[in-house]
């Protein structure tokens, strides 16, 4: 996991020499180059055991989106939200590709926020119809204190973003 301040870029290629093999590597702050290693993104799930992949939609890139997203956050945030990266950069990603951790994270947090809204407004409409009771509803935000919850609808309303 990314220590914070710890500065991390992302970058692979495939090696022409080789087939195609492909090589990713992980950069610190201090250009320190290690390979990305598949083993904790394998426990997780076990979309790819032949290797990291790119450039389309599958296990591959799966697997490689997962344990991008693992090496900087924890498990759960990796999990939910690795299809999406996969989907929003891994599968578009050519030969060569870089990206940094700080892309990575402001991409995670708003679609975090996007995740959370989502839940948010499919509990207040099952709210609503009566179908949650009011315990659940109040303790269900993702998370977030009801009130922090409303606060953040009511800027959201009135244009002011954080």
């Amino acid at each position: 996991m990314n220590p914070d301040g710890e500065s991390i870029t992302y970058r692979g290629f495939r090696d022409k020499r080789r087939g195609g093999h492909t090589l990713v590597f992980r950069i610190d702050q201090h250009r320190t180059r290690t390979d990305l290693d598949p083993a904790a993104s394998l426990k997780i799930r076990n979309h790819s055991p032949d290797g990291f992949q790119w450039g389309y939609g599958g296990s591959g890139p799966a697997q490689l989106a997962l344990a991008i997203l693992l090496d900087l956050t924890d498990k759960n945030r990796a999990q939910r939200v690795y299809h999406d990266f996969k989907d929003k950069y891994v599968s578009h990603w050519g030969d060569k590709w870089e990206i940094t951790d700080t892309e990575i994270k402001a991409w995670m947090a708003k679609q975090v926020s996007l995740q959370c809204t989502e839940k948010c407004n499919a509990l207040q409409a099952l709210f609503a119809d009566g179908k949650v009771p009011e315990s659940e509803y109040m303790g269900g935000l993702c998370d977030v204190h009801f009130d922090e919850y409303l606060d953040r609808c009511k800027k959201e309303e009135e244009g002011v973003s954080e």
